[in-house]
């Protein structure tokens, strides 16, 4: 065993001719790059798992920054087509239709809720969307976490007519062109996912 092993190293390290001692220069040189090869492995293991929970943090803050209760309010409002825009003016605003309101909400007394809403907060509403998209389009999150968490959200929002057309109005101005370009983004990929097109 001792000679086989011995056989081994000389064949390594090499040796001189007729020689009975390895080459431990060669020897420690191979030693060194073993444990240079094994501490990269171990370090790419330790940042994988680092990533994954440097990941799971992130994707965690996410869902806390969206599910808010003002945001989950407005989603509710366009989900029930009772919040409606106008964009007459030089600036939109949305108002609730108090009749559709009034229809699915009985005895609720209309003083108590706001019945306007500027545009900033539909916006930063949508910027969720579109801050969603930006980060799947650069690797930050998977889309399967998006189908997953906010499916429903992305296609109710993006296919609700009132926030069509306040897109619309707003990309009718060249220095807004592209707004909401990544939540459009998301929106055409969430649809061709394959869940997406196994369930509907």
């Amino acid at each position: 065993m001792k000679k086989h092993l011995y056989n081994i190293l000389k064949f390594l390290c090499g040796a001189e001719p007729h020689s009975k001692h390895i080459d431990r220069s060669v020897l420690w040189s191979m030693s060194y790059t073993v444990l240079t090869a094994v501490l990269i492995i171990f370090g790419y293991f330790q940042l994988r798992s680092i990533n994954k929970t440097t990941s799971a943090e992130f994707t965690h803050k996410i869902k806390n920054d969206f599910y808010t209760e003002s945001n989950i309010y407005l989603l509710t409002l366009f989900d029930e087509n009772a919040l409606m825009v106008d964009t007459n003016g030089e600036v939109a605003w949305f108002y609730i239709d108090t009749v559709k309101y009034k229809s699915l909400r009985k005895n609720i007394d209309l003083h108590t809720i706001p019945l306007i809403y500027q545009s900033n907060q539909i916006d930063a509403l949508l910027q969720n969307f579109e801050d969603l998209g930006l980060y799947e389009r650069n690797g930050l999150i998977d889309i399967d976490y998006i189908y997953e968490g906010f499916d429903y959200y992305v296609e109710a929002l993006w296919d609700n007519q009132e926030v069509h057309k306040y897109i619309i109005w707003l990309r009718k101005d060249p220095r807004c062109a592209d707004d909401f370009s990544y939540f459009e983004y998301l929106y055409k990929k969430l649809k061709k996912h394959p869940l997406n097109t196994i369930c509907k």
